[in-house]
């Protein structure tokens, strides 16, 4: 065999050892954290939203566990990704830290967000909110209040009883999939929650952000829920005025639903894809299930 064979065979030998449990390449650490962006600390503005509404988060709560790191050559390590509840206002805090991880990248990297057991470690976060996730099966919470055009506000309290899988995830800085350990050093990992596709209009490319549909659902007494979206049928939105609900140029307001289809404002919200991997440009393969 040629020098050129046998340097790339001992190439290829390294690079399986930096990503084989069996190989002595070191360790490092992994830290998790969970950010809800720019969202989480301003709201959405108006000059963001197809309808000039607006909107403020006063909590963001997430429920996470089945953190995995893999490769795909078969490696996995075991992690103790305790279920954990996090707030996501306003800045983002650290889910779990995992220590004497081999070092080298991981390129099978994902996560679940799925309702929280009775036992879900919940540092922090209100009791009543923990409470209504665990018996109501909402693996995410959403409270705030909306704001329209002429200055009226419509609080929402929503809470998501979905099970949702993020899968093969991929940086949003280098497109690289998973993340690399360093020896000796600590990887940061971001799960990053987009609070704004709780209100895109589309499962499409080019969607808009809306909220009248929403705020058209409230009562005056009680905070918006999943109730009461699920009032708002997508083939016939009404708008705050009780009529059919139009854009700005008067046409119909149409939400395009995902692949699996929706009927309501509820279930189009339940299907959305929230998360992503180290910035917003980091993408997984997800599966939702709606509960």
């Amino acid at each position: 065999m040629s020098r050129l064979g046998l340097h790339s065979i001992a190439l290829h030998s390294i690079a399986l050892c930096m990503v084989t449990l069996g190989c002595d390449a070191g360790i490092g650490d992994v830290r998790v954290v969970a950010s809800g962006g720019t969202e989480a600390r301003e709201g959405i503005a108006a000059a963001q939203m197809a309808d000039g509404f607006s909107v403020r988060f006063a909590h963001a709560v997430l429920a996470v566990e089945g953190f995995f790191l893999r490769t795909r050559l078969g490696d996995e390590v075991e992690v103790a990704a305790t279920p954990t509840l996090v707030e996501l206002i306003p800045n983002a805090a650290e889910l779990w830290r995992f220590e004497g991880i081999s070092a080298g990248r991981w390129d099978d990297v994902g996560f679940e967000s799925v309702p929280p057991p009775a036992d879900v470690r919940a540092d922090g976060i209100p009791a009543r909110i923990r409470d209504q996730m665990v018996e109501r099966g909402w693996s995410s919470y959403y409270e705030g209040v909306i704001t329209d055009p002429a200055g009226d506000e419509y609080p929402f309290a929503i809470g998501l009883p979905v099970r949702a899988r993020y899968l093969s995830c991929r940086n949003g800085a280098d497109r690289a999939l998973g993340v690399a350990v360093p020896e000796g050093g600590t990887a940061e990992v971001e799960l990053t929650w987009h609070l704004t596709h709780l209100f895109f209009d589309s499962f499409a490319e080019n969607s808009a952000l809306r909220a009248e549909a929403f705020a058209a659902t409230y009562d005056g007494e009680r905070p918006i829920d999943l109730d009461a979206l699920a009032t708002q049928p997508l083939a016939n939105l009404r708008g705050l005025d009780g009529r059919p609900l139009r854009n700005r140029e008067g046409f119909p307001v149409l939400y395009i639903p995902p692949a699996e289809g929706a009927e309501t404002l509820a279930e189009f919200v339940m299907s959305a894809r929230l998360g992503h991997f180290n910035g917003l440009e980091g993408e997984c393969t997800t599966e939702i299930e709606r509960l």
